[in-house]
């Protein structure tokens, strides 16, 4: 019994942590910057988007997110080093100051441990973000399952529209 209860807590004795490194290349978007963080957290659930980076400014430590995310200056080729507990849904946001203020908002993709490279092009609204890492490539075959019942929202305040309730 007393072996079964260490097997049990083992694992909450280990760390925990899983580091990640993220590069991050882009051309259109050197000299500017993006946010990093979950897209959309429901109240209750912010402790599940718990990361943390070492490069980029916590908007959560300066009080403009209760969760995770993170604003980050891009110089055109950037390494950003972090841990996190579990694969976390994030997005990138881009904030475009020219004129009037006009947010785009990446897809969602899984932020995992491991090495990852991420190459941006012109930064649109849903850019798809391409991560080849195991939970993503699980998390593309379920978009691609998916993709007749949900039509894309074209406002980056909206989510996807159900198409048909009997075919989910």
């Amino acid at each position: 019994m007393r072996h079964l209860f260490i097997l049990l807590f083992l694992p909450l004795l280990a760390s925990g942590q899983n580091s990640f490194t993220l590069r991050l290349s882009t051309v259109d978007l050197k000299g500017d910057s993006l946010i990093i963080g979950a897209p959309i957290v429901r109240a209750g659930f912010e402790e599940f988007y718990d990361f943390t980076m070492k490069e980029g400014t916590s908007l959560k430590e300066i009080g403009m997110a209760p969760f995770s995310s993170y604003y980050l200056k891009l110089a055109g080729n950037d390494i950003f080093n972090g841990e996190l507990l579990h694969p976390i849904p994030v997005a990138f946001v881009h904030l475009d100051m020219t004129g009037k203020i006009h947010p785009r908002i990446s897809d969602v993709f899984f932020l995992e441990a491991g090495d990852h490279t991420i190459t941006l092009p012109k930064f649109e609204h849903k850019q798809e973000v391409e991560l080849s890492s195991p939970v993503n490539r699980e998390y593309q075959k379920l978009r691609n399952f998916l993709k007749p019942v949900y039509a894309k929202a074209a406002n980056p305040f909206q989510v996807d529209s159900l198409l048909d309730f009997s075919l989910k």
